[in-house]
């Protein structure tokens, strides 16, 4: 793994795992060992030569690439949680998205590990991965979406908001609930999303909030940027 054969390691998994499926019953006593040898190439001690490959050789070209990334999706989808935490010791771009595409991939079938490795992660993990929950299609990855825009990180709610809105920029309740967030940057985006098109049903929500914040008291940068926004969603 650290020298980057990606493409032995493809074949080597592939042909077992064929030779597994279409085995005879003379040869069921290496079942277990067959398991065993899969369940060390996705265990972290094995995973964690992904961090020394840098050291080692130049980076891996887009083909070695590939090879990993087909090598990794033949491992079991419980290897999201090793992967995640050595995704953030690597250096080398190319095998962060890699890794990043990996996890992706895998949560598309089966999102549970990547939503525990989300749940235990700290911050800066948990933000990176929520990026890929604005590409994913099913509920239940969606229903955590709208857990993360109130995570007590605001790493954490800024990803989660921007890929809230990469998946649907239509959650106008969900998008507005931020609009008092503590985040500068968070603010901003709630208010550019808002202001974007002429919406009546913004410019009520908007008109509310307005009438009950007290004329700006609370903070007058903030009650201006409403302002305009609702300059701009407003109806003609």
């Amino acid at each position: 793994l650290i020298h980057a054969l990606f493409a032995y390691l493809l074949e080597t998994v592939t042909r077992l795992k064929k030779d597994f499926i279409i085995s005879h019953p003379s040869s069921q006593w290496l079942e277990p060992h067959i398991r065993q040898f899969l369940a060390n190439l996705g265990a972290k001690p094995f995973l964690n030569g992904l961090q020394r490959i840098a050291g080692n050789r130049q980076n891996p070209d887009e083909s070695q690439l590939k090879d990993l990334k087909r090598f990794l999706l033949l491992l079991d989808k419980s290897v999201i949680s090793t992967l995640g935490p050595i995704m953030m010791n690597i250096k080398s771009p190319g095998l962060q998205r890699i890794i990043l595409e990996t996890i992706g991939t895998m949560a598309m079938s089966d999102f549970g590990p990547l939503e525990k490795l989300i749940q235990d992660a700290d911050p800066v993990l948990a933000g990176r991965l929520v990026f890929i929950l604005g590409f994913l299609k099913d509920p239940r990855s969606r229903q955590t979406l709208s857990i993360l825009v109130r995570h007590p990180s605001e790493m954490v709610r800024l990803a989660a908001l921007k890929a809230l809105m990469a998946r649907d920029d239509q959650a106008i309740d969900e998008i507005f609930s931020l609009i008092d967030d503590s985040d500068e940057k968070i603010r901003k985006i709630v208010l550019n999303r808002l202001g974007r098109d002429r919406c009546e049903r913004v410019e009520n929500k908007l008109l509310a909030y307005l009438d009950g914040y007290g004329n700006g008291s609370k903070n007058g940068e903030h009650f201006t940027a409403v302002c305009r926004t609702l300059g701009k969603c407003g109806s003609e």
